[in-house]
């Protein structure tokens, strides 16, 4: 009994050693480039979608790759923000307006200084009514009669901002209606974003409203025992109130209801919409493509580019677990001709 469980110990050691070597072995791999029948070097030379085969030699658990396009840079991966020669900025949105009179009543500000809300209201009202506002109303296609069905009274606004490219912007928008007779106004701004075009490429990136962080500061409410100055409204149809819900629809939606002109000739609504401070610039790091897992085989892959030009191809050749990472980065250089 005693040299049976000596047998079964050293098995269990020689197990043991075995699959930790195996889970801390060394990543091997290596990648050849053939375009048609020719094997390339790291420096390839194809013609507009003709295709290049990459065959592989070893069999690591994870490839990644990188075509090199727009997006898909190994060198960007980690870039979180463009520089501003490389890029221009605007922020585009459509308005329409409907029922009463639309003229005045909708104002469009940038602040460069505006730290955010605190959720202290009082605090926030001081710093709404202290902050150097920029009013780039003019600068915006705004409705100033209802739209009654008429596309267009369907307004869209781009404004172009690479003067902020270097700063964090808040965005502002500000319902105060001033007209007492009949109806105040129903006010949507669709479709907001602001959108980064890179000035090599054209490729265009979009900032979309459900990532400003929007937050509604009625200020009327602060006169009021049990006021709620931050509180959206709960449906579209909710009077003086800025409605966010719309922001989950496609496109994004933010709309502030019709109320009835008051009695004593006094405005009700001084209703603002802040977002977050933004970074104009902030940009989304380049990812590669998954193309191999444990799970699969893979000994070659195929690949085309339809617009000429260079192209930096990385692959990224991984073994990795909980207690080893070994890895191995081939790059090729691809210069595309018609």
């Amino acid at each position: 009994m005693k040299i049976r469980y000596n047998i079964l110990a050293v098995l269990l050691v020689f197990l043991a050693a075995s699959c930790s070597n195996s889970l801390e072995e060394n990543v091997k791999f290596d990648v050849n480039a053939v375009v048609g029948n020719e094997m390339q070097t790291e420096n390839i030379t194809v013609k507009k979608s003709q295709p290049i085969t990459f065959e592989f030699n070893g069999n690591p658990d994870f490839i990644t790759f990188y075509s090199g396009e727009s997006g898909k840079d190994y060198s960007m991966k980690d870039k979180t923000e463009s520089s501003k020669e490389d890029i221009t900025t605007r922020l585009e949105f459509t308005a329409v307006a409907q029922y009463g009179n639309s003229e005045g009543i909708f104002k469009v500000f940038l602040s460069t200084d505006f730290s955010g809300l605190t959720k202290d209201p009082k605090k926030d009202l001081q710093n709404i009514k202290s902050n150097n506002w920029i009013d780039i109303s003019d600068r915006c296609e705004l409705p100033i009669t209802p739209n009654a069905g008429k596309p267009n009274q369907i307004k869209l606004s781009s404004i172009a901002l690479d003067e902020y490219l270097d700063k964090d912007i808040t965005i502002g928008f500000l319902y105060k209606p001033y007209h007492q007779k009949g109806a105040q106004s129903t006010y949507e701004i669709t479709d907001l974003k602001i959108i980064n075009t890179d000035k090599k490429s054209g490729e265009e990136s979009e900032f979309l409203a459900t990532s400003m962080g929007f937050t509604p500061f009625d200020v009327k409410e602060l006169d009021k025992e049990d006021g709620k100055p931050y509180q959206a409204a709960k449906s579209r149809g909710e009077h003086g109130v800025w409605y966010l819900g719309g922001l989950t629809e496609s496109p994004s939606m933010l709309r502030i209801q019709s109320s009835s002109a008051p009695a004593d000739g006094v405005s009700f609504n001084e209703d603002w919409l802040i977002s977050v401070p933004l970074k104009l610039n902030s940009r989304t790091p380049d990812k590669g493509v998954s193309i191999k897992t444990i799970h699969t085989y893979l000994n070659q892959y195929e690949y085309r580019y339809d617009v000429p030009g260079e192209y930096n191809v990385t692959f990224i050749a991984r073994n990795a677990n909980i207690d080893h990472h070994s890895e191995i980065i081939k790059q090729f250089k691809v210069t595309v001709i018609e």
